[in-house]
Protein backbone atom coordinates (compact mmCIF):
# COMPACT_ATOMS: atom_id res chain seq x y z
CA UNK A 1 0.00 0.00 0.00
CA UNK A 2 3.17 2.33 0.82
CA UNK A 3 3.78 1.94 -3.19
CA UNK A 4 0.65 3.94 -4.01
CA UNK A 5 1.38 7.33 -5.12
CA UNK A 6 0.58 9.66 -2.30
CA UNK A 7 0.47 12.94 -3.40
CA UNK A 8 -0.84 12.43 -6.61
CA UNK A 9 -3.64 10.70 -4.44
CA UNK A 10 -4.39 13.45 -1.86
CA UNK A 11 -4.69 15.89 -5.12
CA UNK A 12 -7.01 13.62 -6.50
CA UNK A 13 -9.28 13.37 -3.43
CA UNK A 14 -9.36 17.34 -3.07
CA UNK A 15 -10.36 17.38 -6.63
CA UNK A 16 -12.98 14.87 -5.87
CA UNK A 17 -14.58 16.47 -2.38
CA UNK A 18 -14.38 20.23 -4.54
CA UNK A 19 -15.77 18.50 -7.37
CA UNK A 20 -18.63 16.84 -4.89
CA UNK A 21 -19.55 20.42 -3.78
CA UNK A 22 -19.95 22.32 -7.07
CA UNK A 23 -21.98 18.91 -8.51
CA UNK A 24 -24.37 19.52 -5.81
CA UNK A 25 -25.69 22.98 -7.19
CA UNK A 26 -27.29 21.12 -10.34
CA UNK A 27 -29.71 20.05 -7.41
CA UNK A 28 -31.19 23.85 -6.92
CA UNK A 29 -33.34 23.86 -9.76
CA UNK A 30 -35.18 20.83 -8.77
CA UNK A 31 -35.32 22.01 -5.42
CA UNK A 32 -36.42 25.31 -7.02
CA UNK A 33 -38.75 23.50 -9.02
CA UNK A 34 -40.35 21.64 -6.28
CA UNK A 35 -40.64 23.99 -3.68
CA UNK A 36 -42.70 26.08 -5.97
CA UNK A 37 -45.57 24.24 -5.12
CA UNK A 38 -45.70 25.36 -1.21
CA UNK A 39 -45.93 29.39 -3.39
CA UNK A 40 -49.82 29.44 -2.91
CA UNK A 41 -51.93 32.22 -2.07
CA UNK A 42 -54.27 31.63 0.94
CA UNK A 43 -56.99 34.49 -0.04
CA UNK A 44 -57.28 34.00 -3.38
CA UNK A 45 -57.09 30.65 -3.48
CA UNK A 46 -54.46 30.93 -5.93
CA UNK A 47 -50.92 28.97 -7.03
CA UNK A 48 -47.73 30.34 -8.88
CA UNK A 49 -47.56 26.49 -10.33
CA UNK A 50 -51.38 26.79 -11.26
CA UNK A 51 -50.40 30.44 -13.10
CA UNK A 52 -47.65 29.50 -15.02
CA UNK A 53 -49.60 26.13 -15.91
CA UNK A 54 -52.54 28.31 -16.87
CA UNK A 55 -50.53 30.21 -18.87
CA UNK A 56 -48.67 27.43 -20.98
CA UNK A 57 -52.29 25.87 -21.96
CA UNK A 58 -52.52 29.00 -23.51
CA UNK A 59 -49.44 28.81 -25.06
CA UNK A 60 -49.97 25.36 -26.73
CA UNK A 61 -53.38 25.38 -27.26
CA UNK A 62 -52.80 25.14 -31.05
CA UNK A 63 -50.19 21.70 -30.93
CA UNK A 64 -53.20 19.50 -28.73
CA UNK A 65 -52.21 16.42 -31.39
CA UNK A 66 -52.97 13.24 -29.62
CA UNK A 67 -52.43 10.24 -31.86
CA UNK A 68 -52.81 8.03 -28.94
CA UNK A 69 -55.85 9.12 -26.62
CA UNK A 70 -54.75 10.94 -23.60
CA UNK A 71 -51.60 11.38 -25.46
CA UNK A 72 -49.71 14.53 -26.53
CA UNK A 73 -46.44 14.22 -28.20
CA UNK A 74 -45.79 17.78 -29.16
CA UNK A 75 -46.60 19.62 -25.62
CA UNK A 76 -44.78 17.15 -23.85
CA UNK A 77 -42.35 17.50 -26.13
CA UNK A 78 -41.80 20.83 -25.89
CA UNK A 79 -42.18 21.05 -22.19
CA UNK A 80 -39.06 18.50 -21.84
CA UNK A 81 -37.28 20.97 -24.14
CA UNK A 82 -37.49 23.96 -22.21
CA UNK A 83 -36.74 21.90 -18.70
CA UNK A 84 -33.80 20.72 -20.70
CA UNK A 85 -32.43 23.93 -22.13
CA UNK A 86 -32.33 25.63 -18.62
CA UNK A 87 -30.81 23.29 -16.83
CA UNK A 88 -28.20 22.74 -19.49
CA UNK A 89 -27.57 26.63 -19.25
CA UNK A 90 -26.27 25.50 -15.62
CA UNK A 91 -24.38 22.24 -16.10
CA UNK A 92 -22.47 22.82 -19.64
CA UNK A 93 -20.17 25.76 -18.09
CA UNK A 94 -20.18 24.07 -14.94
CA UNK A 95 -18.72 20.49 -15.70
CA UNK A 96 -16.48 22.10 -18.40
CA UNK A 97 -15.09 24.38 -15.83
CA UNK A 98 -15.01 20.82 -13.42
CA UNK A 99 -13.39 18.95 -16.32
CA UNK A 100 -10.69 21.49 -17.11
CA UNK A 101 -10.20 24.51 -14.90
CA UNK A 102 -10.64 22.38 -11.52
CA UNK A 103 -8.38 19.80 -12.56
CA UNK A 104 -5.83 22.34 -13.87
CA UNK A 105 -6.30 23.99 -10.25
CA UNK A 106 -5.67 20.62 -8.80
CA UNK A 107 -2.24 19.81 -11.12
CA UNK A 108 -3.92 16.74 -12.63
CA UNK A 109 -4.01 15.78 -16.42
CA UNK A 110 -6.74 17.62 -18.48
CA UNK A 111 -8.19 18.75 -21.76
CA UNK A 112 -8.11 22.42 -23.16
CA UNK A 113 -11.24 24.48 -22.73
CA UNK A 114 -12.34 23.64 -26.56
CA UNK A 115 -12.23 20.01 -25.89
CA UNK A 116 -13.74 19.46 -22.74
CA UNK A 117 -16.80 22.00 -23.96
CA UNK A 118 -17.00 19.68 -27.13
CA UNK A 119 -16.74 16.41 -25.11
CA UNK A 120 -19.74 17.60 -22.60
CA UNK A 121 -22.02 19.03 -25.71
CA UNK A 122 -21.76 15.60 -27.17
CA UNK A 123 -22.63 13.60 -24.11
CA UNK A 124 -25.48 15.76 -23.26
CA UNK A 125 -26.67 15.71 -26.36
CA UNK A 126 -27.20 12.18 -26.30
CA UNK A 127 -28.16 12.28 -22.78
CA UNK A 128 -31.20 14.74 -23.59
CA UNK A 129 -31.94 12.97 -26.75
CA UNK A 130 -32.41 9.37 -24.62
CA UNK A 131 -34.49 11.34 -21.58
CA UNK A 132 -36.80 12.64 -24.68
CA UNK A 133 -37.57 9.28 -26.05
CA UNK A 134 -38.07 7.98 -22.23
CA UNK A 135 -40.46 10.76 -21.06
CA UNK A 136 -42.80 10.43 -24.24
CA UNK A 137 -42.35 6.37 -23.73
CA UNK A 138 -43.44 7.05 -19.68
CA UNK A 139 -46.46 9.50 -21.30
CA UNK A 140 -47.22 6.76 -24.07
CA UNK A 141 -47.67 4.10 -21.63
CA UNK A 142 -49.70 6.18 -18.73
CA UNK A 143 -52.07 6.59 -22.07
CA UNK A 144 -51.94 2.99 -22.62
CA UNK A 145 -51.88 1.37 -19.37
CA UNK A 146 -52.91 4.09 -16.99
CA UNK A 147 -52.39 3.74 -13.33
CA UNK A 148 -49.76 0.70 -14.60
CA UNK A 149 -47.33 2.81 -16.89
CA UNK A 150 -44.77 2.31 -13.97
CA UNK A 151 -44.76 -1.80 -14.56
CA UNK A 152 -44.66 -1.54 -17.98
CA UNK A 153 -41.87 0.70 -17.81
CA UNK A 154 -39.90 -1.21 -15.20
CA UNK A 155 -40.16 -4.34 -17.54
CA UNK A 156 -39.03 -2.19 -20.67
CA UNK A 157 -35.79 -0.98 -19.06
CA UNK A 158 -35.42 -4.81 -18.08
CA UNK A 159 -35.56 -5.63 -22.04
CA UNK A 160 -33.40 -3.23 -22.99
CA UNK A 161 -30.48 -3.57 -19.78
CA UNK A 162 -30.63 -7.31 -20.96
CA UNK A 163 -30.41 -6.42 -24.90
CA UNK A 164 -27.17 -3.88 -23.91
CA UNK A 165 -25.39 -6.92 -22.08
CA UNK A 166 -25.99 -9.15 -25.32
CA UNK A 167 -24.93 -6.22 -27.54
CA UNK A 168 -21.75 -4.63 -25.68
CA UNK A 169 -18.85 -6.56 -27.75
CA UNK A 170 -20.60 -5.69 -30.79
CA UNK A 171 -20.81 -1.73 -29.62
CA UNK A 172 -17.00 -2.53 -28.55
CA UNK A 173 -16.35 -3.77 -32.02
CA UNK A 174 -17.25 -0.61 -33.37
CA UNK A 175 -15.28 2.02 -31.36
CA UNK A 176 -12.07 -0.16 -30.80
CA UNK A 177 -10.18 -2.10 -32.94
CA UNK A 178 -10.04 -5.89 -31.49
CA UNK A 179 -7.31 -8.11 -32.29
CA UNK A 180 -7.03 -12.16 -31.40
CA UNK A 181 -4.66 -12.88 -28.59
CA UNK A 182 -1.81 -14.08 -29.81
CA UNK A 183 -0.42 -17.85 -28.69
CA UNK A 184 1.66 -17.83 -25.63
CA UNK A 185 2.06 -17.99 -22.32
CA UNK A 186 -0.41 -15.60 -21.36
CA UNK A 187 -3.16 -17.32 -23.87
CA UNK A 188 -2.33 -20.28 -22.40
CA UNK A 189 -2.55 -19.38 -19.07
CA UNK A 190 -6.06 -17.90 -19.38
CA UNK A 191 -7.60 -21.42 -21.24
CA UNK A 192 -6.43 -22.84 -18.20
CA UNK A 193 -8.00 -20.61 -15.71
CA UNK A 194 -11.25 -20.94 -17.85
CA UNK A 195 -10.88 -24.71 -18.25
CA UNK A 196 -10.95 -24.63 -13.98
CA UNK A 197 -13.72 -22.27 -13.52
CA UNK A 198 -15.66 -24.73 -16.20
CA UNK A 199 -16.44 -21.73 -18.17
CA UNK A 200 -15.53 -20.57 -21.58
CA UNK A 201 -15.60 -17.95 -24.28
CA UNK A 202 -15.71 -16.74 -27.81
CA UNK A 203 -12.17 -15.41 -27.80
CA UNK A 204 -9.95 -13.44 -26.22
CA UNK A 205 -8.60 -9.86 -27.96
CA UNK A 206 -6.18 -7.37 -27.73
CA UNK A 207 -8.33 -3.77 -27.49
CA UNK A 208 -6.50 -0.88 -29.35
CA UNK A 209 -7.87 2.72 -30.19
CA UNK A 210 -5.52 4.14 -32.92
CA UNK A 211 -4.20 7.75 -32.32
CA UNK A 212 -6.12 7.33 -28.61
CA UNK A 213 -4.31 6.53 -25.22
CA UNK A 214 -6.27 3.94 -23.72
CA UNK A 215 -5.68 3.30 -19.79
CA UNK A 216 -4.53 -0.35 -19.19
CA UNK A 217 -7.64 -2.41 -18.23
CA UNK A 218 -8.88 -5.60 -19.02
CA UNK A 219 -12.52 -7.29 -18.97
CA UNK A 220 -15.04 -9.66 -19.73
CA UNK A 221 -17.96 -8.35 -22.08
CA UNK A 222 -21.51 -10.05 -23.13
CA UNK A 223 -23.07 -13.42 -22.03
CA UNK A 224 -23.80 -16.75 -23.28
CA UNK A 225 -22.37 -16.64 -27.14
CA UNK A 226 -21.16 -13.53 -27.46
CA UNK A 227 -19.45 -13.52 -24.28
CA UNK A 228 -15.66 -12.79 -24.67
CA UNK A 229 -12.47 -11.09 -23.05
CA UNK A 230 -10.81 -8.27 -23.76
CA UNK A 231 -7.04 -6.61 -22.46
CA UNK A 232 -6.30 -3.18 -23.61
CA UNK A 233 -3.00 -3.66 -25.39
CA UNK A 234 -1.36 -1.14 -22.62
CA UNK A 235 -1.96 -3.77 -20.05
CA UNK A 236 -0.40 -6.35 -21.68
CA UNK A 237 2.81 -3.40 -21.78
CA UNK A 238 2.28 -2.65 -18.45
CA UNK A 239 1.75 -5.42 -16.33
CA UNK A 240 2.88 -9.17 -15.45
CA UNK A 241 1.42 -12.20 -17.09
CA UNK A 242 0.44 -13.09 -12.58
CA UNK A 243 -1.39 -9.62 -12.54
CA UNK A 244 -3.28 -10.38 -16.02
CA UNK A 245 -4.88 -13.81 -14.64
CA UNK A 246 -5.39 -12.76 -11.48
CA UNK A 247 -7.59 -9.67 -12.94
CA UNK A 248 -9.30 -11.45 -15.24
CA UNK A 249 -10.30 -14.27 -12.61
CA UNK A 250 -12.12 -11.32 -10.76
CA UNK A 251 -13.89 -10.97 -14.08
CA UNK A 252 -14.95 -14.03 -14.68
CA UNK A 253 -15.54 -14.67 -11.44
CA UNK A 254 -18.47 -11.98 -11.91
CA UNK A 255 -20.09 -14.90 -14.94
CA UNK A 256 -19.88 -17.74 -12.80
CA UNK A 257 -21.33 -16.23 -9.93
CA UNK A 258 -24.13 -15.28 -12.37
CA UNK A 259 -23.26 -11.16 -11.08
CA UNK A 260 -24.59 -9.83 -14.24
CA UNK A 261 -27.95 -11.08 -14.09
CA UNK A 262 -28.39 -10.59 -10.06
CA UNK A 263 -27.09 -6.71 -10.76
CA UNK A 264 -29.70 -6.57 -13.45
CA UNK A 265 -32.71 -7.82 -11.58
CA UNK A 266 -31.64 -5.91 -8.56
CA UNK A 267 -31.78 -2.49 -9.82
CA UNK A 268 -35.24 -3.52 -11.57
CA UNK A 269 -36.12 -4.27 -7.88
CA UNK A 270 -35.18 -1.38 -6.98
CA UNK A 271 -36.51 0.74 -10.19
CA UNK A 272 -39.80 -1.00 -9.50
CA UNK A 273 -40.12 0.59 -5.32
CA UNK A 274 -39.35 3.81 -7.09
CA UNK A 275 -41.38 4.18 -9.95
CA UNK A 276 -44.49 2.76 -7.88
CA UNK A 277 -43.58 6.02 -5.95
CA UNK A 278 -43.59 8.21 -8.49
CA UNK A 279 -46.83 7.05 -9.78
CA UNK A 280 -48.40 7.77 -6.58
CA UNK A 281 -47.04 10.89 -6.13
CA UNK A 282 -47.82 12.10 -9.69
CA UNK A 283 -51.34 11.32 -9.48
CA UNK A 284 -51.79 12.77 -5.95
CA UNK A 285 -49.99 15.93 -7.17
CA UNK A 286 -52.77 16.43 -10.34
CA UNK A 287 -55.67 15.90 -8.07
CA UNK A 288 -54.62 18.84 -6.54
CA UNK A 289 -57.23 21.68 -7.88
CA UNK A 290 -55.36 24.57 -6.86
CA UNK A 291 -52.45 23.49 -9.93
CA UNK A 292 -54.85 23.16 -12.27
CA UNK A 293 -53.73 20.23 -13.61
CA UNK A 294 -55.55 18.51 -16.70
CA UNK A 295 -54.38 14.97 -15.30
CA UNK A 296 -51.37 12.92 -15.88
CA UNK A 297 -51.51 13.46 -19.53
CA UNK A 298 -50.89 17.30 -19.20
CA UNK A 299 -47.67 17.99 -20.60
CA UNK A 300 -47.18 20.26 -17.63
CA UNK A 301 -46.13 18.09 -15.52
CA UNK A 302 -42.94 17.16 -17.46
CA UNK A 303 -40.70 19.34 -14.96
CA UNK A 304 -41.99 17.43 -11.95
CA UNK A 305 -42.09 14.28 -13.65
CA UNK A 306 -38.54 14.85 -14.59
CA UNK A 307 -37.73 16.00 -10.67
CA UNK A 308 -38.71 12.92 -9.25
CA UNK A 309 -37.00 10.55 -11.49
CA UNK A 310 -33.55 11.96 -11.21
CA UNK A 311 -34.27 11.94 -7.96
CA UNK A 312 -35.33 8.00 -8.75
CA UNK A 313 -32.10 7.78 -10.26
CA UNK A 314 -30.06 9.12 -7.42
CA UNK A 315 -31.64 6.56 -5.00
CA UNK A 316 -31.01 3.78 -7.46
CA UNK A 317 -27.35 4.74 -8.39
CA UNK A 318 -26.73 4.64 -4.55
CA UNK A 319 -28.65 1.42 -3.74
CA UNK A 320 -26.61 -0.24 -6.57
CA UNK A 321 -23.19 1.22 -5.67
CA UNK A 322 -23.50 -0.31 -2.65
CA UNK A 323 -24.56 -3.86 -3.72
CA UNK A 324 -21.76 -3.60 -6.56
CA UNK A 325 -19.15 -2.98 -4.02
CA UNK A 326 -20.42 -6.20 -2.29
CA UNK A 327 -20.37 -7.77 -5.17
CA UNK A 328 -16.89 -6.91 -6.06
CA UNK A 329 -15.67 -8.11 -2.54
CA UNK A 330 -16.70 -11.43 -3.35
CA UNK A 331 -15.63 -11.62 -6.61
CA UNK A 332 -12.01 -10.54 -5.21
CA UNK A 333 -12.22 -13.32 -2.72
CA UNK A 334 -12.82 -16.34 -5.83
CA UNK A 335 -10.18 -15.08 -7.48
CA UNK A 336 -7.79 -14.93 -4.72
CA UNK A 337 -8.62 -18.66 -3.95
CA UNK A 338 -9.20 -19.77 -7.78
CA UNK A 339 -5.13 -18.58 -8.54
CA UNK A 340 -4.05 -17.90 -5.10
CA UNK A 341 -2.01 -14.86 -6.25
CA UNK A 342 -2.14 -13.09 -3.49
CA UNK A 343 0.71 -10.34 -4.51
CA UNK A 344 -0.02 -10.19 -8.04
CA UNK A 345 -3.55 -9.21 -7.32
CA UNK A 346 -2.03 -5.86 -4.52
CA UNK A 347 0.77 -5.63 -7.22
CA UNK A 348 -1.83 -4.92 -10.06
CA UNK A 349 -4.29 -2.93 -7.68
CA UNK A 350 -1.25 -0.51 -7.11
CA UNK A 351 -0.30 0.28 -10.41
CA UNK A 352 -4.21 0.55 -11.69
CA UNK A 353 -4.06 3.45 -8.77
CA UNK A 354 -1.10 5.11 -9.86
CA UNK A 355 -1.96 4.75 -14.06
CA UNK A 356 -5.50 5.24 -14.17
CA UNK A 357 -6.34 8.00 -11.29
CA UNK A 358 -8.72 5.35 -9.18
CA UNK A 359 -9.27 6.95 -5.76
CA UNK A 360 -6.47 4.78 -3.56
CA UNK A 361 -8.87 5.57 -0.60
CA UNK A 362 -12.76 5.54 0.28
CA UNK A 363 -15.59 7.12 -2.12
CA UNK A 364 -18.55 6.34 -1.25
CA UNK A 365 -20.38 7.54 -4.28
CA UNK A 366 -18.48 4.83 -5.92
CA UNK A 367 -19.51 1.50 -8.09
CA UNK A 368 -16.05 -0.29 -6.59
CA UNK A 369 -14.15 -0.67 -3.20
CA UNK A 370 -11.22 1.67 -2.81
CA UNK A 371 -8.14 0.39 -3.62
CA UNK A 372 -6.64 0.61 -0.04
CA UNK A 373 -10.09 -1.41 1.50
CA UNK A 374 -9.24 -4.19 -1.49
CA UNK A 375 -5.78 -4.66 -0.83
CA UNK A 376 -6.55 -5.27 2.98
CA UNK A 377 -9.35 -7.17 1.51
CA UNK A 378 -6.77 -9.28 0.40
CA UNK A 379 -4.35 -9.52 2.89
CA UNK A 380 -7.44 -11.03 5.04
CA UNK A 381 -7.75 -13.61 2.57
CA UNK A 382 -4.54 -14.77 2.15
CA UNK A 383 -4.10 -14.51 6.08
CA UNK A 384 -7.57 -16.99 6.13
CA UNK A 385 -6.17 -19.25 3.69
CA UNK A 386 -2.83 -19.34 5.34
Amino acid sequence: MQQINAERQQRLRAYRAARGMLVRLLGLPFAFLLGSLICIDPVHSSSLVGLLISLWHRCIGLLLWQPVINWYPVPIFLSYLLCMLCLEAIYLPLYSYIDCGLKRYHRLPSFSWRVCFLRHCRAQGQLVVKWAVLVQVIYLLYATLQDWWWCGFVCLQLLLDIGWEQCKPFILARTYTLTPLADGELKQRLQQLMQRLSTSVRGIYVLTKPGSKVAPNAFVVGWGWTRQISIVHTMLERFSPDEIEVILAHELAHHVSFDIWKRIFARSGVRLVTYYLIAMLMLGLVDIPIYLFDGFSDSATVPFLLCLCVLSWVITTSVMNSYSRSMEYRADEFALRTTGLHQAFKSAMVRLANINEILAHEDSHSSHPSIVSRIRHAEECAARNA
